[in-house]
């Protein structure tokens, strides 16, 4: 399997699990190292409710270090967003990822949870409008 898609199917599957256990998530990563080994990457902080912006910065940080030092040749990052699709407000996981630490590609995949059970939407929908980055308390 190619490693683009190892490391958005590692995403996608830590994403659903997040969502049908808690039903909710703060930003999470995830490298492939040089060794091709999977490594789940978080963020913690002391605060009450976490950041999504620091979080999603401090990850990128690391996974750019990681592969700068070549311990990692890619890395990714899942946060929980709000979009819209068809004029319609929809809850979806961002999905960012890197193979240099400089550039980083951007896609959507628009969810329902019901139930504990989750429905993929819309998978890899590009370039939509941002409506919120959310803030969730953990």
């Amino acid at each position: 399997m190619e490693k683009r898609q190892k490391i958005l199917i590692n995403i996608l599957e830590q994403a659903k699990t997040y969502l049908e256990e808690i039903g909710e998530f703060a930003p999470f990563g995830a490298i492939i190292n040089s060794e091709g080994q999977e490594v789940p990457l978080g963020y913690y902080s002391d605060e009450n409710i976490v950041d999504s912006l620091i979080a999603i910065e401090k990850l990128k940080e690391h996974i750019k270090d990681k592969i700068i030092d070549n311990n990692s040749k890619i890395g990714a990052i899942g946060v929980n967003v709000s979009i819209n699709v068809n004029d319609e407000p929809s809850d979806a996981l961002l999905v960012v990822i890197t193979e240099n630490g400089k550039e980083w590609s951007e896609d959507y995949y628009a969810y329902g949870l019901e139930s504990n059970n989750l429905t993929w939407r819309y998978p890899a929908l590009r370039s939509l409008q941002l409506r919120s980055i959310t803030r969730k308390k953990i």
